[in-house]
């Protein structure tokens, strides 16, 4: 694995952290975090089938 994409899988598991805050917290539904996951695999190109992905 290239440093790139490390540091790619770095910033999608960042944000991700972000979203699972947000999601316990009730600031966003479940609905909404699955959407912006999903949005968020794309841009850091995380496969859906990858083990990095976080899915609700």
């Amino acid at each position: 694995m290239t440093q790139d994409r490390k540091t790619e899988l770095m910033k999608y598991k960042a944000v991700v952290a972000v979203l699972r805050r947000w999601l316990s917290e009730g600031h966003i539904t479940i609905r909404d975090y699955a959407k912006l996951e999903e949005n968020l695999a794309v841009k850091y190109r995380v496969s859906l089938c990858s083990i990095w992905r976080e899915l609700p």
